[in-house]
């Protein structure tokens, strides 16, 4: 199986879940390398979403890409690519990834 890579476009299992967080099978991104997928079974990801809601900590996605919607940045978390049976579809361009970058640095005091 291919390692996923920073910006990896990616269907996975997000439950179990509590609260409001995002569950069921669903799109998301890959946040971190594939150097560290190398080490762990570990990654850390954002939930993709088709509802749009204009919040501060959604990302959009550019049409043409095998997913669709917006990351929600702010739903960050670590999950095991093995269990969650994560499955690479395509790859968000680098301007994506700033995004996300310029995001989360604020929410996490970076």
């Amino acid at each position: 199986m291919a390692l996923p890579d920073r910006g990896s476009l990616v269907w996975m299992l997000f439950s179990p879940q509590a609260g409001s967080e995002q569950a069921g099978r669903r799109p998301g991104i890959v946040l971190t390398t594939a150097a560290y997928h190398q080490r762990s079974r570990l990654a850390i990801v954002c939930p993709i979403t088709s509802r749009e809601r204009g919040w501060p900590m959604e990302v959009k996605l550019p049409p043409g890409l095998p997913i669709s919607g917006v990351v929600l940045v702010d739903q960050v978390k670590s999950i095991d690519r093995d269990l969650r049976h994560m499955e690479i579809v395509g790859v968000a361009p680098r301007e994506v990834l700033d995004d996300i970058d310029a995001r989360l640095a604020p929410l996490l005091s970076l």
